[in-house]
């Protein structure tokens, strides 16, 4: 915990995202613990809650899933309250994550790094979240399926790591993918980003 309470005193003065990843949320000592951290970490800047999910590959016992269970609640209320969108990381856990999500259908949520089938994803839109692909997708051809049938509208694009692709790599592969131009594409993801975080991008 003190770990985290030492990030918290050098935020960022510029938008940023903030949330309790369900590695850690497995492990925090109590639920008080987790709200405590997470409500110190919002501040004005705060533009969502996130990345916060499920990853049932890392957690393997009952009680470890009822943990991330459990924390991703608590974030998913926080959100719910102060109306911010939310970014969701899901491994192993679409079902669980559904029946999460099904409560809190007034706030937005964006799938962090989709990889996925279109049927998975066709499932996802109709619940009206958006789509989030990464480097990943276009080693997966199911998952560029799944692209190709996300509406321009609950599109987009991210980059996760330092080793991966520029994001304007991301770019022109996801426009040549959807039959786009990249500058088609980078108007499209900016209307969303504006419509979900209203906030400048030139951090």
């Amino acid at each position: 915990m003190q770990a985290e309470r030492d990030i918290l005193t050098s935020l960022p003065a510029r938008p940023y995202s903030t949330g309790i990843h369900p590695w850690r949320t497995q492990t925090q000592p109590t639920d008080s613990d987790l709200l405590d951290l997470l409500r110190t970490s919002i501040t004005h800047n705060t533009l969502a809650i996130g990345e916060i999910g499920l990853d049932f590959h890392t957690a393997r016992t009952i009680q470890e899933r009822q943990r991330q269970c459990d924390g991703l609640q608590h974030q998913l209320q926080e959100a719910a309250e102060r109306r911010l969108p939310v970014i969701i990381h899901c491994v192993k856990a679409w079902e669980e994550l559904l029946a999460l999500l099904k409560d809190f259908t007034n706030i937005p949520i964006i799938l962090h790094g989709f990889i996925g089938s279109p049927q998975l994803a066709e499932r996802l839109l109709t619940a009206g979240f958006y789509l989030s692909f990464g480097a990943r997708a276009f080693r997966s051809p199911k998952t560029l399926l799944a692209m190709k049938i996300t509406p321009p509208d609950h599109l987009f694009l991210e980059t996760d790591t330092v080793s991966e692709p520029a994001l304007t790599t991301l770019y022109e592969q996801a426009a040549e993918t959807l039959q786009q131009t990249p500058a088609s594409l980078r108007e499209h993801l900016y209307t969303n980003y504006q419509h979900l975080f209203n906030a400048p991008l030139d951090l």
